[in-house]
């Protein structure tokens, strides 16, 4: 029977041959999410929002499983109506990001 511990250590191990670095502080939704966003805002210049974020988690998180031979086909969806509804309350919200001065 096959573990996930072994399963996480061998994917583990795959990653650091390919010059990965470990981190196990990120261990947790919130931590990861927290690193995520400071990188990625980083890189455009410019905070990143909520929506984005979930929009990019949620498709990565989908795009994991495509090299799993087992694994024909994966699919991403996206609630529109929600991520529109999240988009116009973020936005709604007075924040250095979309406020104007």
């Amino acid at each position: 029977m096959v573990r996930e511990q072994d399963i996480e250590a061998e994917f583990t191990q795959k990653l650091q041959d390919l010059k990965y670095a470990h981190r196990p502080d990120l261990r947790d939704r919130a931590v990861l999410e927290a690193n995520l966003r400071a990188k990625f805002e980083t890189l455009k210049g410019v905070p990143v929002v909520q929506v984005e974020l979930k929009t990019l988690t949620s498709f990565k998180a989908s795009t994991l499983p495509k090299d799993n031979p087992a694994i024909d086909k994966c699919l991403f969806v996206v609630d529109r109506k929600d991520l529109d509804r999240h988009a116009r309350e973020e936005f709604a919200l007075p924040t250095p990001s979309n406020a104007l001065n």
